[in-house]
């Protein structure tokens, strides 16, 4: 999860405050694809958030970055930990 100013920013408060001066207004499909997402990744989707905010990106576009974004973040945790395993004493 993101750290927003000391406290920890989830989907719920991006829902029920104004993080950042954005004011957090989606369609309840947006909102139920973006808690499944924080449940299953263990992240709240932020990659693109302030663009979406300001009408720069839309909702499909913003998704896909987040999609991209764990995608390459799962890949390099699972390069890490699976380099040089020791072998058994």
């Amino acid at each position: 999860m993101a750290l927003v100013c000391g406290g920890v920013l989830t989907v719920k408060t991006l829902l029920n405050n104004r993080v950042g001066g954005m004011s957090i207004k989606r369609h309840p499909k947006q909102i139920a694809w973006m808690k499944l997402y924080e449940d299953r990744t263990g992240f709240t989707p932020v990659i693109g958030l302030k663009e979406l905010e300001d009408g720069q990106i839309g909702f499909q576009e913003f998704a896909k970055s987040n999609i991209k974004w764990y995608e390459s973040h799962s890949h390099d945790a699972y390069l890490a930990i699976s380099r040089d395993v020791p072998c058994s004493p």
